[in-house]
């Protein structure tokens, strides 16, 4: 979705990385992935469809790819 919309993002395996899932429970305070940070504001085991919804919201994105 994020690529779709052209936007910049890293994605980070924590099921592969202990690091990231460790950090991962420290920003969220669960286990539970895929989370999504946009702008220091956390989507916690979330959609494809559920952060696309969001970021309309907050017009991050204003029309259809």
């Amino acid at each position: 979705m994020l690529k779709k919309h052209g936007f910049k993002f890293e994605a980070r395996d924590v099921i592969g990385h202990e690091r990231y899932f460790d950090e991962m429970v420290q920003l969220t305070h669960q286990s539970k992935a895929p989370c999504v940070e946009i702008d220091g504001t956390m989507l916690v085991d979330t959609s494809d469809a559920e952060v696309e919804a969001w970021m309309r919201e907050k017009a991050y994105i204003t029309k259809k790819a």
